[in-house]
């Protein structure tokens, strides 16, 4: 990794580690869909804004539109839904665990779909990532109740939106080959949010508004910040260093969020989860910064 990429991936994980600060605001009053057709929507307007102010191009081939739809389904819409709707059977630590096997996945969908060879060193910097996030969120593990069918019913649902997220990374690599990020990032983003509205269609919600400023600054953080300046960064990144590295960001940015919950919430670190930080930190940094083949993916 040189420079660039240390930057690019030092600002996904700090933007991606406040998201956690943002999301309760949304709770409550809107239906999930319907905030996330709204998050999708108001991130493609800026996206959109930044293209015409910089002159760059917007017109892609179909392959290209059949591709960032594929990114506007699985980044951007149904990933979103399915985290929600697993929320209501799992505790958001189990979540985490679960989704933290996105390592794992991109690397076999890179090397099935892209052609990227499988690095030891990567897979073993990704189980001890996953090993770190389960003893971070340990605590929720242990609360999480005995395994019945609603708990069975989220770890399900858990791991095919973190499959569609694996999905959509490649579908990125793909598209980063042929259009500029920015490019088909806001016609994902544009396509997430008119599949979006269409769940929402689906389960009978039609536009809601919660007139608490709350809901709309948490929107607009969630939007401009979280949504469309955190997956330029991100999709950059895997345009650059490949999907199974760039995976890594999703282990850093719980470290991130806790650390903040240090500051802000009182959060107080137990020995285990110092000791979930320190393996994260330390596959992480294995895998990122230690020499390998190159890799496509």
């Amino acid at each position: 990794m040189d420079a660039r990429d240390r930057w690019l991936l030092a600002g996904t994980v700090w933007v991606w580690g406040t998201v956690w600060f943002a999301i309760p605001f949304q709770l409550g009053t809107v239906p999930p869909a319907v905030s996330v057709c709204y998050r999708m929507l108001l991130a493609a307007a800026l996206l959109w804004c930044v293209l015409a102010a910089q002159g760059q191009p917007w017109r892609m081939d179909a392959r290209a539109h059949l591709l960032s739809l594929l990114l506007g389904l699985c980044l951007f819409s149904l990933n979103y839904y399915l985290f929600y709707l697993a929320g209501i059977h799992l505790k958001t630590g189990l979540m985490s665990v679960l989704f933290s096997s996105i390592v794992l996945m991109n690397a076999l969908m890179a090397r099935l779909l892209l052609g990227s060879h499988l690095q030891a060193r990567t897979l073993v910097g990704g189980v001890l990532g996953i090993l770190g996030t389960a003893l971070l969120f340990y605590p929720d593990i242990q609360a999480g109740g005995r395994l019945d069918a609603g708990m069975l019913k989220g770890i399900g649902l858990t791991l095919l939106a973190t499959l569609l997220v694996a999905s959509g990374n490649t579908a990125s690599a793909i598209l980063g080959r042929r259009v500029a990020v920015s490019t088909f990032t806001a016609w994902g983003m544009l396509y997430g949010s008119l599949i979006a509205a269409g769940l929402a269609a689906a389960q009978g919600h039609g536009p809601a508004w919660d007139a608490r400023p709350s809901y709309l600054l948490s929107l607009l953080y969630l939007a401009w910040v979280c949504t469309a300046l955190a997956f330029l960064l991100y999709l950059n990144l895997i345009r650059r260093i490949g999907t199974t590295k760039a995976a890594f960001a999703t282990l850093l940015f719980p470290v991130v969020a806790l650390m903040l919950s240090t500051v802000f919430e009182s959060y107080r670190w137990t020995p285990v989860a110092s000791a979930g930080a320190a393996l994260v930190l330390a596959g992480s940094a294995w895998s990122l910064f230690g020499r390998e083949r190159p890799s496509q993916g």
